[in-house]
């Protein structure tokens, strides 16, 4: 015999109301509702020439976090959060101007560390303290002029190319008669190209880019590097002598830019975010395209990051953190995305074209993110670069110019 039972009228209220509390509480919860949040203002500067990237990843930014208004700045001194380079890290610490990101890690298990590109976090990484969430990197890389290539009948470099490849295009691209050189070496206060062949060739001035301890200028396989850079330009003329420069390209700092821009250089190294011009203020003329650096005993790609910092004396630091951490998510205008899941999209190849995403792929593989540590070693390359430009003037041989060179930092170093 089937018993029915008959609740009372207040208990089956209760039921039902708590049946619809349990089909309601992944719309809205029960009980009393969340307040929203506060709205909230904040600045943000970066570089004039991101000033489209980051106009464009406010309105993503803006629908996931309407109670936050950003405001963007390219100046000024005073900035809620902002973009800096690596190598500004620790005059930013021992001034106390930026604020410890471990909190905001702990308290967000949804920021994914992992998928990084190594060694980017460990940059901005002093005494197990993360100050930046990595922005992006720029690594040096070749650039080619295409006209160039196609009117001596060279074919196009390509990733994995070696330093062998390099001299016979080179050589292949030179044109003395018509003021063509196959290589060009930008002033080495813009791209230090001697260094990137010196380490590529097995040399080095440091024992360790990332975490130098000791200079090398006179280790033997120093000296042979620099040996083999200084005849690209003195005995094969792939490059223009300084004299040849000031004849051909003109005698101010910019000249071998000039030089580029008027179809005269074949090759030459620049960064990553140069691509036709983006920080040149001036849209390269030519067919142009971009390899990884060729390999020689090793291969080496050397690179420089930003960061996003949140200062201070910044009253908003969680709502800096939102905005700084969603940046990180989006691939950058002109850098190499610092996350590897960006770099190998999809969306980012048709972003910057396949050649451009293929270099920044391949870039990830050997970088050598050049740390804040290396200010400390500044005088080291003004002496190296003192060295260079003796053996270049046929003064001395790399050999003589990299021990006078040793000594000089070692007398230094005494005093």
């Amino acid at each position: 015999m089937r018993h029915s039972v008959t609740l009372p009228r207040p208990a089956r209220g209760l039921l039902i109301g708590l049946a619809l509390c349990l089909l309601l509480v992944p719309l809205a919860g029960c009980g009393r509702a969340e307040p929203p949040p506060e709205p909230v203002e904040i600045t943000f500067r970066h570089p004039d020439k991101d000033q489209k990237f980051y106009q464009n990843a406010l309105a993503g930014f803006n629908e996931k976090y309407p109670y936050i208004t950003v405001k963007l700045a390219t100046s000024g001194s005073t900035a809620d959060c902002f973009v800096d380079e690596s190598y500004d890290l620790m005059g930013l610490v021992n001034g106390e101007k930026i604020v410890n990101l471990n909190p905001f890690l702990d308290q967000h298990e949804d920021f994914d560390k992992s998928d990084f590109v190594p060694g980017i976090l460990d940059i901005f990484t002093t005494e197990n303290k993360l100050w930046a969430v990595p922005a992006g990197f720029n690594p040096a890389v070749m650039y080619y002029n295409q006209d160039l290539f196609d009117r001596y009948g060279v074919a196009y470099p390509t990733a994995g190319w070696t330093l062998d490849d390099f001299l016979a295009a080179a050589m292949a691209i030179r044109d003395p008669e018509n003021n063509i050189f196959g290589y060009a070496s930008p002033p080495a206060a813009d791209v230090p190209d001697a260094l990137m062949f010196l380490y590529s060739r097995g040399g080095r001035i440091l024992d360790d880019l990332q975490n130098p301890t000791r200079v090398t200028l006179d280790d033997p396989a120093t000296i042979a590097a620099l040996d083999w850079y200084v005849r690209l330009i003195n005995d094969y003329n792939v490059a223009p002598t300084q004299e040849q420069i000031r004849t051909t390209f003109g005698t101010d700092n910019r000249s071998v830019y000039r030089g580029i821009l008027q179809n005269q250089v074949g090759m030459w190294i620049g960064w990553f975010q140069d691509r036709g011009g983006l920080t040149w203020n001036i849209e390269w003329p030519m067919k142009w395209g971009v390899v990884p650096l060729p390999r020689g005993d090793v291969a080496v790609t050397m690179a420089f990051a930003e960061g996003y910092f949140i200062s201070a004396s910044s009253p908003s630091p969680e709502a800096c953190w939102q905005w700084i951490s969603y940046l990180s998510r989006q691939a950058t205008a002109s850098m190499a995305p610092p996350r590897r899941s960006l770099i190998e999209s999809e969306a980012y190849e048709r972003s910057v074209g396949r050649e451009a995403a293929a270099t920044a792929r391949s870039a990830v593989e050997n970088v050598i993110l050049v740390s804040a540590e290396l200010a400390e070693y500044e005088d080291v390359l003004q002496i190296f670069y003192m060295a260079l430009l003796g053996v270049l003037d046929g003064q001395l041989t790399a050999g003589e110019a990299l021990t006078f060179a040793q000594q000089e930092w070692d007398a230094r170093a005494i005093r």
